[in-house]
């Protein structure tokens, strides 16, 4: 075990020579930049994905609301016109009578049994987030409102895919990553070049400081301070 530490100790002050300070104070820089850019990132994508799946509900109990309406009216011509999904929508509609069973529902679900075990009492909205059978990977928000009608307690079901959520949030990230190697390499670089020429600054203050053109100046009590005579004001005086 001993061993094992010196030769890490060993290996880490090689690594110490070989880089050097600069190096090492560009590379912890970029490894600061890198945790905060992917901490950013991260949540970022987190409120983003829910900012969208709060659009996704929102439109599921706005279509249930259009649903139970009809239902509550029980105009059938309407009921009808609310099964059908608009241009390019990804929702699905079932009408549950008082027993459960599958009353009405759209055309892509065809004989599908219910899409959610969800029953609420009428007036009220419950939510969920499932895998449906027939769906491959992209799970569904499911919104059941229950709605009272003679015979009992109709429920309407209105899931809506979560695949363009998805596929938004799949992109952010992407784009994301691929913006953080171009950012670390500019921040490394920075770092590099704010390093080599504070250095290169120190150097020159050290060398005018400890060169024997500029002695040290000492002022005694009540005299006025005159700079050191250089070689153009020795030339100008004669």
């Amino acid at each position: 075990m001993a061993g094992r530490r010196r030769s890490f100790n060993d290996l880490v002050r090689w690594v110490r020579r070989r880089l050097g300070v600069r190096l090492r104070s560009a590379l912890a820089a970029a490894v600061v930049v890198a945790l905060a850019f992917a901490v950013g990132a991260a949540a970022f994508v987190y409120l983003a994905r829910m900012d969208l799946v709060g659009n996704v509900d929102a439109a599921a109990r706005q279509r249930a609301a259009e649903v139970a309406s009809a239902v509550a009216g029980g105009d059938q011509a309407a009921i009808a016109q609310t099964l059908k999904p608009s241009p390019g929508e990804q929702t699905l509609v079932q009408i549950l009578d008082p027993s459960g069973r599958v009353e009405a529902a759209s055309a892509a679900l065809g004989g599908a049994a219910p899409l959610s075990p969800l029953r609420p009492r009428p007036g009220e909205v419950l939510r969920e987030q499932r895998l449906l059978p027939f769906a491959d990977e992209d799970p569904y928000r499911v919104v059941a409102e229950g709605v009272a009608v003679g015979s009992g307690t109709t429920t309407v079901l209105v899931a809506q895919s979560l695949r363009p959520v998805n596929e938004s949030t799949e992109a952010v990230a992407a784009i994301l990553i691929a913006g953080l190697p171009p950012m670390l390499c500019c921040s490394w670089s920075a770092r590099r070049c704010s390093c080599s020429s504070g250095g290169r600054c120190t150097r020159s203050r050290r060398s005018v400081a400890g060169s024997p053109a500029s002695p040290p100046v000492t002022c005694m009590p009540g005299s006025r301070y005159r700079p050191p005579m250089t070689k153009w004001r020795r030339s100008r005086r004669r």
